[in-house]
């Protein structure tokens, strides 16, 4: 875990390095919110055989890890369940929490009006979460 030096928080396209089931159907340039504080040691994931990378953002943060050898285990490092006023209740809280700090706003995400850029993203994502909870029962069965 590695503290950043200030918090990620905004919504900002994503590229697909290694292809996974829960990625099916999301093209290069997705759209997921984040919000967080530390970053997974991204050189220490790439030292484990045993993970795979499978996206980051722009920026090159961290989405999503997944597991060679467990394929049930998949590591997600954004927000993607926030609905389209999820950043700016985040900031609300944190502003409330510590109104002595100054807090940035989040990247490509507006507090007045905020848009819902990632709701095509998140339904598919979520949908290939069900179809693969699906997949694994019928294995279990």
């Amino acid at each position: 875990k590695i503290i950043l030096a200030e918090k990620i928080f905004g919504i900002f396209p994503h590229l697909i390095i290694e292809s996974h089931p829960l990625l099916d159907g999301l093209s290069q340039g997705f759209i997921v919110p984040h919000a967080r504080y530390a970053e997974t040691d991204k050189e220490q994931i790439m030292q484990d055989s045993r993970l795979v990378i499978n996206s980051v953002d722009d920026n090159g943060h961290l989405f999503m890890i997944s597991s060679k050898e467990k394929p049930e285990q998949n590591f997600i490092f954004s927000h993607i369940e926030y609905g389209r006023t999820g950043l700016r209740d985040e900031y609300q809280r944190e502003i409330a929490a510590h109104p002595d700090r100054h807090y940035k706003k989040p990247d490509n995400y507006s507090m007045s009006s905020p848009l819902f850029q990632w709701k095509d993203t998140q339904k598919t994502f979520f949908d290939n979460c069900l179809k693969q909870v699906e997949k694994s029962k019928l294995v279990l069965n």
